[in-house]
């Protein structure tokens, strides 16, 4: 009688619980569009997924972001902040005045929207060329984390005017997202590297995310994976042995890097001809005594010697964690 009163309890127990989670109501933000206004885009990319639009050097644009309450629940006011970054290249936010993040200053019914406008304006007194990604966030007003993201655009900034009689030094620009353009002004020759190739060495992709543009490793916790990665020269001159070097990094989370132990940077050291190729191999290894399990962005980087400006990015690839 005693065991049956017990289970009579527990299944009371249990149908309450369910009942309860049943009735949970929930809040979510998502951020439904981005783009610039008054602007038509001159072209696409992935697939068509994310627009290009092209403003001319100094110049700024309004960019229009959608917020919409996809949960059950109304989203009271100032409990979250929507603001823009640039997400490539890698310090393409120098190039750009980016506005302060915005309150979510009306209160969202489930279904209901808002939409925030940011100015963004290219600085004037810094001459860049070429194409950066936004994206706009959704941050929690209590805990500042980004609690959303939304699709990304591309804006494309035209070469700013080079005045002929300049002297004859070299300039970089980054162009192209993963290109380096090495102009000289007083010869036609174009230098370009490219990261053609990403992938973990001896394993296969068990699924894919982003439309099948990112592959998904798995692996143990505390194991190693090696990373290979392909430089091809795409320009009409040779590339010279040690004047550049190859690194990888954790894109995704923001602390994942540090649960990894990640490899020194390598030297191409090489002399690259046109269309020439050489293949890296990166070891990285989840620290063993920091227990976590999930999935981990990384991609790989090119930068010159004399400089810390990555000038090529890799597309990303994802190593995932099983739980310890």
């Amino acid at each position: 009688m005693k065991n049956q009163t017990v289970v009579v309890l527990g299944i009371l127990v249990l149908l309450s619980t369910v009942a309860f989670l049943g009735c949970i109501e929930y809040s979510e933000l998502s951020i439904t569009t981005i783009e610039a206004e008054n602007l038509e885009p001159v072209s696409s990319k992935y697939f068509g997924l994310v627009n290009i639009y092209e403003i001319d050097h100094g110049e700024s644009v309004a960019l229009s972001v959608t917020v919409q309450n996809t949960g059950k629940e109304t989203v009271h006011r100032d409990d979250y902040r929507v603001g823009m970054k640039v997400t490539s290249p890698a310090e393409g936010a120098n190039y750009w005045e980016l506005p302060t993040e915005q309150l979510t200053n009306i209160d969202l019914s489930p279904k209901g929207e808002v939409t925030h406008t940011f100015m963004v304006t290219n600085k004037k007194e810094l001459p860049v060329s070429g194409e950066f990604e936004f994206q706009a966030y959704i941050k929690s007003e209590e805990s500042g984390e980004e609690i959303a993201t939304g699709d990304r655009l591309v804006l494309k900034i035209t070469s700013p005017h080079v005045n002929a009689e300049s002297n004859a030094s070299s300039r970089y620009e980054k162009i192209e997202k993963g290109v380096l353009k090495i102009y000289s002004k007083l010869k036609d020759t174009i230098q370009e590297l490219r990261i053609t190739r990403f992938e973990a060495a001896g394993l296969e992709p068990v699924s894919t995310q982003y439309f099948g543009l990112v592959n998904i490793y798995e692996i143990d916790h505390g194991k190693s994976v090696a990373l290979s990665v392909t430089v091809r020269n795409t320009g009409n001159e040779a590339v010279h042995r040690n004047d550049y070097r190859i690194g990888i990094k954790v894109t995704s989370p923001d602390a994942g890097v540090g649960y990894w132990e990640l490899p020194a940077e390598q030297l191409i050291d090489i002399d690259l001809s046109p269309k020439g190729e050489v293949t890296h191999t990166f070891v990285v290894t989840n620290k063993k005594e920091l227990p976590v399990s999930g999935e981990f962005e990384f991609q790989a980087y090119i930068k010159p010697v004399d400089s810390d400006d990555e000038i090529a990015h890799s597309g990303r690839l994802i190593v995932k964690i099983a739980s310890p």
